[in-house]
Formats: C-alpha cells, structure tokens, sequence
C-alpha cells in the first residue's frame, strides 16, 4: 500500500469505529417521568386521579373490566423490587401490585429483570403459576395464573393507563334549563 493512501485508511477507520459500544440506537431510552395533573379530580369513591396510579385506581379498572378483587391482607416483598406490593386474588389468580413513587427507579428494577421468567437476569425463580409483568407508568404488576383469558383482561386493563383527571369536574355545572309550561288537552 502506497504512503498516500494511509490518512484516506486512517480516516475510514476512525469514522467506522470506535465510539460508545453501546450507540443511540440499542441503548435502552429511560421513560419519561410521569407528572401528576395540575388539577386532580376524586371520584365518588375518594380515589385520586392525577395521571398516577393509586390502589384504589387499579382495583375500580379491574372490576369496570368485570374482574372480582378480593385484596389480601399479606404484601408481597421481593428481593428484586424496591417497593413492597398489594396482594389481590382476581379470578383464579393473583396480582401483585407494585406502587412507584419514582418511575426512574421502575425503569431500573425492570431493567434489570428477565421480563419473561420474572426474576433478575441470570438467575431462575420458581413461581407457583405462570408469572405475567405488566407495566403501566408507575405500576408494576406481577401476574400469576394459568388463565390466558384472565391474562389478556389483565394485561387490557392496566395497559390503558391509569385514571386521568376529569376535565369537566374543574367546570362550574350546568344551570338547569327552564321549560316552557305544556297546554294540557
């Protein structure tokens, strides 16, 4: 190779290499942060709705999906989680709720978990019924059952994200409309 040709070389190298070997592309983005609502609404029940997920929000979205809840009285702790979480039987399963206050520490327990055996990478946990994560803004459930259809009702439930604010609850309310009298016959 002639002595010419080195620098071309030398820079076709280094705009091919080097560089994060970690590039934009497969580097794993974290979520964006979930910031409650300026203005949160309460329903009839007490629960808040501000963007975030609250117990009481999860528990009314699986019985509007036609679920029976029945909350546990026991937690549900793992080493592999930094939250403790609620315990509910639903159907012929259970789910395990897990409450972030901090959707950036979420993303790093998720991370670092094995989404499909549900347990931390390299590592094998034995659960009593087939474990399904479902993630939804700051909730992080855990799914044990061996029922595809509670699976799905499940997964559709949370997925559709937590309780939004009502955007009429701020307004004031109607004023009732005066009729005119009807002519009886």
């Amino acid at each position: 190779m002639s002595p010419r040709r080195w620098p071309l070389l030398l820079l076709g190298l280094a705009a091919c290499g080097g560089g994060d070997p970690k590039s934009d592309s497969t580097r794993a983005a974290a979520p964006p942060p979930i910031v409650p609502a300026a203005r949160a609404t309460t329903d009839a029940k007490g629960c808040v709705h501000d963007g975030r997920w609250r117990p009481c929000g999860l528990v009314d979205r699986l019985e509007k999906a036609g679920l029976v809840v029945k909350p546990q009285t026991d937690t549900a702790r793992y080493e592999f989680l930094a939250v403790p979480g609620l315990r509910y039987t639903v159907g012929r399963g259970e789910v395990q709720a897990f409450f972030y206050d901090d959707t950036t520490r979420l993303a790093r327990d998720v991370a670092a978990l094995d989404t499909v055996q549900v347990a931390p990478k390299g590592t094998y946990r034995h659960w009593d019924q087939h474990p399904t994560l479902i993630r939804s803004g700051n909730l992080l459930v855990i799914l044990l059952t061996l029922s595809e259809t509670l699976m799905e009702r499940v997964q559709f439930a949370v997925q559709a994200g937590a309780p939004q604010p009502d955007p009429d609850a701020s307004a004031a309310p109607p004023t009732p409309q005066t009729l005119p009298p009807t002519k009886s016959r």
